[in-house]
């Protein structure tokens, strides 16, 4: 199961410097599940200018949950 809390904490995070590095994460839909991420070329190479978009998908982890029982 996906920790929500921990993506809102993780998204603000990662866009608190977008003005310094460019880098942005943001849902893509209206769930936290399917983030889209963009990175900007960097400068002084052939990718400059460029925007580089990510498709992030979060999979839900089913735990299993093992019973030890004394008998």
């Amino acid at each position: 199961m996906v920790d929500f809390g921990r993506v809102q904490k993780e998204l603000q995070e990662c866009n608190k410097d977008i003005n310094v590095s460019g880098i942005s994460v943001n849902p893509k839909f209206d769930n936290l599940i399917n983030l889209i991420g963009t990175i900007p070329g960097p400068v002084g190479t052939p990718y400059e200018g460029g925007t580089f978009k990510i498709d992030i998908d979060l999979p839900g982890i089913d735990y299993i949950i093992i019973y030890i029982c004394n008998v």
